[in-house]
């Protein structure tokens, strides 16, 4: 992408509709330095996205991010392999984007996604019992359905976008997350997505 100064910046992110919270943190930054700085993996997604959005750049960021948690959800729930499986479907898919490995991600999506959904009636359960590692498993399962989604191609570059940043938020909000794996995350997305010079 090309840089900007910190000036266009501010009125690219306003022009886009940016939260608050990210015009105001990205404030006397040019483009390159936000990216450079940034410990946020979904407004970084979210904001690549909205410009020259890549596939395949978008997948890779949704596997990386759901390989930082998936252990936390094998942990758990030990004799499931669906979310890794649906990590799985989406790296085939990056190596053979063809009909067959789309229908393969498909299925691994869609039993990641019933995976989540035990994992998710145990997150609500494990509140009252302050269960952080339900909570984690259940974003873990998500963050993997997620890179298989990104995956099909029946879908846009800006539906891959939404599943790439999906990942990246599960992985990152989990309670058993941890800022190292955050930024993993951003350092993973600014080797893929580079920004030009001014």
């Amino acid at each position: 992408m090309r840089n900007l100064t910190a000036e266009e910046l501010r009125i690219d992110l306003r022009e886009l509709g940016a939260c608050s919270g990210a015009i105001k943190w990205a404030k006397d930054k040019s483009l390159a330095e936000a990216w450079e700085n940034c410990d946020r993996p979904d407004w970084m997604l979210w904001y690549y996205g909205r410009h020259t959005p890549d596939k395949m750049v978008y997948i890779e960021i949704a596997i990386f991010a759901a390989e930082q948690v998936i252990g936390i959800y094998e942990k758990k729930h030990p004799d499931d392999n669906r979310p890794r499986k649906a990590i799985e479907a989406a790296r085939e898919y990056l190596r053979n984007p063809s009909e067959e490995t789309i229908k393969t991600a498909r299925a691994a999506r869609s039993a990641a996604y019933a995976a989540a959904s035990p994992a998710d009636a145990a997150r609500y359960a494990a509140y009252a019992a302050a269960d952080a590692a339900a909570d984690a498993a259940y974003a873990a399962a998500y963050a993997a359905a997620s890179a298989a989604y990104a995956a099909d191609s029946a879908y846009a570059a800006t539906d891959a976008a939404y599943a790439a940043a999906y990942a990246a938020y599960a992985a990152d909000s989990t309670y058993a997350a941890t800022e190292e794996n955050r930024i993993k995350i951003c350092d993973f997305i600014q080797a893929k997505i580079k920004i030009d010079p001014l």
